[in-house]
């Protein structure tokens, strides 16, 4: 379960950062 929501919020910085480099 853990494991599960670590891997969702890596997800979704990955999903932030990338939205943050195509505003730039």
């Amino acid at each position: 379960m853990t494991r599960l929501r670590q891997a969702s919020q890596t997800n979704d910085m990955s999903t932030k950062m990338a939205i943050l480099d195509q505003a730039a």
